[in-house]
Order: structure tokens, then sequence, then C-alpha cells
């Protein structure tokens, strides 16, 4: 199952893991993501929560490692963390369906017709945004594609063109050409950290509805230093 960032575990339907076994408590233990780990801690259970052969204070959590087996109470059932990445987000709509965020961006209603963009800016928390427009075309052999109005088109220009001007001169190895920082990228282009994710986003989409192999490659991104670059390494541009 995938967790949210707080998950209570315990027999009461309440619960977002409810166990319905009778060693179990009504709110029996809670997981959570804390100070990037996950943490368990017992609810002051009767049977107890076990890390291993370990059992759990009620009075702190236990950081949870991938592949600890874990147990609650006498169900026969055991658990374990099966990967230690931060929790996704999600939203629900009325009717019941939930959104997954996908490379750490929420695309509302659905990222087939996404309005509205949310992702986590640290300094300022949950952010959203919206985009401009700007019209683009796109040539292959004996056809061209009409791209529509984007303002992530401009946003490739912007990318491509520091590509292209780091091959020019010459001085960096291929694999260190044409990678910009995310903040100065935004100031490049006067947008917000999510309408350039946005773009992104959008402009693979695009490439893969047009059945273009590995279309994620589009724009590769190096995490640990939050840099971008364009990801085709042949460019052409007017």
């Amino acid at each position: 199952m995938t967790l949210d960032g707080r998950q209570i575990v315990g027999r009461s339907s309440k619960c977002d893991l409810r166990l319905p076994h009778a060693s179990i408590s009504g709110e029996h233990a809670v997981i959570c993501w804390a100070q990037d780990a996950w943490y368990v801690r017992d609810l002051h259970s009767r049977n107890g929560t076990f890390l291993g052969a370990f059992r759990l204070s009620p009075e702190s959590g236990q950081r949870l490692e991938p592949g600890s087996p874990l147990r609650f109470g006498e169900h026969p059932l055991g658990w374990e963390l099966e990967s230690d990445s931060p929790p996704l987000a999600r939203a629900e709509g009325p009717d019941g369906a939930c959104v997954v965020a996908e490379d750490g961006l929420l695309l509302l209603p659905d990222e087939r017709s996404p309005r509205a963009l949310i992702f986590v800016d640290p300094p300022r928390g949950w952010v959203a945004a919206d985009e401009e427009h700007v019209q683009a075309f796109a040539e292959w052999p004996l056809k061209t594609f009409d791209l529509g109005s984007r303002a992530q088109n401009y946003t490739l220009l912007t990318l491509a063109r520091a590509r292209a001007r780091d091959a020019a001169l010459g001085e960096l190895p291929q694999g260190e050409q044409g990678w910009l920082y995310q903040e100065e990228l935004c100031r490049m282009l006067r947008l917000d950290r999510g309408q350039v994710n946005l773009h992104i986003f959008r402009a693979r989409k695009q490439l893969q509805n047009l059945e273009v192999q590995d279309a994620k490659g589009l724009v590769e991104r190096r995490l640990d230093t939050h840099q971008l670059r364009i990801g085709v390494g042949h460019l052409l541009l007017d």
C-alpha cells in the first residue's frame, strides 16, 4: 500500500489502515513522515507494536528502514517498509477519484486536461500555478504537427539555446553542456518554479501523445543541484 504523510493503524473504521483483529486496539499505532524519514510510534496499544523482536515504547517514534519487519499486536500479517522515499502528494475529488503526484507535480483535475498545478516550494509551502501561451509547430519528414498555443515551447527554446551556446563555445564536454539552475531559468523566463515544471510536464506529454520515443528525456534534471537542460544533443535553431 502507498502511505500518506501520516497513517493511523488500528481496528477502528476511522483508521487509515484498518486491521480488524481482536489483538489490535482501536487506534494502535501511527506511521508518519518526519525529518526526511519514516517513523512508527505505538499509541499505547494493549498488545504492542513490534519492530523485529523489539516492542516499541509509546513515548517516542522509531525510525523505519527499508526491509525492517513491522508487526501489530498478534495480527497474522507482517509488514515492512519497501521504500524510504517521501510520501506522494494526492488529491481527492468530489466524486472520490484520487489524483497522485507525478514527478513531484500534482495536476488537477487530471493530467489529461490539467487546469492547475500544485507543488511544494519549501519557503512558501504548497503553491498553485497557471500558464501563458505561445504558438509553435514541429516538423517531421513528410509531416508538420501544429503543437498549438503553448507556453512550454518558449521554455524549451530557452533550454535549447543554452545547450547550443555551450556546444558552439566548445569549452565543455557534451555531458556538461546546457545545464541551467532552475532559479536562473525562472528569472530568464520571468516565471515561478511551478510554471516551469508545468511547461516541462506538458511538453513531455505532448510528445508522448505523438508517440515520440523517450519523451521523458526531452528535459533532463539534476535533482541534487536543481539544474535542467534540454535532453537533445543535436539542435537546429532558427
